[in-house]
């Protein structure tokens, strides 16, 4: 399959709509070279898909909500679906990245693997990303290593190596976050209001607004705005 072209394509709320791998494999690898310059920033956006990323060289901060995270070289970050994040190199990084569809894993949605394993991991509110800093994570990072590797170079039988390497990483996310992973339900409200502020934004930026519009659209006070942005 090789390496895609990294180009964000969003609309109106951020969303991604750049699709990422094929309907038959939903995973696709990147690596670009970034720096420190506005013009190559990565925006705030989200995609259904979950993604991770490593830097292979220089260091990257990478946000989401109410979080920052400074990763160099080495470290990988894993980024859950549906959650709003954006990323800059300090001063400069080349960065790996796979983005991939949950039923890569799962297959069927009413799978075992969907069902008690991945949906709960992902409805999970405290799992919006996680760090896999280089000498915690070495195993993990190992294994993206080798799902970008088969990826990106088309070796024989990548779909078998990408989907068993990233089905490990997605499992020792689910022990981080289990038994209250399969507890969890619905969408972390914190995101939703963000994205109804966003998309309030885009539908009216044509008028005078007002921070106590933004607010209302999200049903929250002024005060309420700055923790979340």
């Amino acid at each position: 399959m090789g390496l895609q072209t990294c180009g964000l394509n969003l609309n109106h709320v951020q969303k991604e709509l750049h699709p990422h791998g094929t309907p038959g494999f939903p995973c696709a690898a990147y690596d670009g070279l970034y720096s420190d310059k506005p013009e190559q920033s990565i925006p705030w956006h989200w995609h259904e898909e979950l993604e991770i990323v490593y830097v292979k060289r220089g260091s990257l901060k990478l946000r989401i909500p109410s979080k920052s995270f400074l990763l160099t070289q080495g470290d990988c970050m894993a980024v859950n679906s549906n959650i709003l994040h954006a990323a800059e190199a300090c001063p400069k990084c080349r960065l790996l990245s796979l983005v991939f569809h949950p039923r890569l894993i799962t297959g069927t949605g009413d799978s075992a693997f969907a069902t008690k394993y991945l949906s709960p991991l992902m409805a999970h509110t405290a799992f919006d990303g996680f760090l896999f800093q280089k000498k915690e994570h070495s195993l993990r990072i190992m294994s993206f290593l080798q799902a970008f590797e088969a990826l990106s170079f088309d070796a024989p039988g990548f779909e078998f190596t990408v989907r068993e390497s990233l089905s490990q990483i997605c499992y020792f996310l689910y022990e981080q976050f289990e038994p209250a992973a399969a507890k969890e339900t619905g969408e972390n409200p914190d995101q939703l209001r963000i994205r109804t502020m966003l998309d309030y934004i885009h539908r009216h930026f044509c008028e005078p607004i007002q921070l106590s519009d933004i607010a209302k659209a999200a049903d929250i006070g002024k005060k309420g705005m700055s923790p979340l942005f």
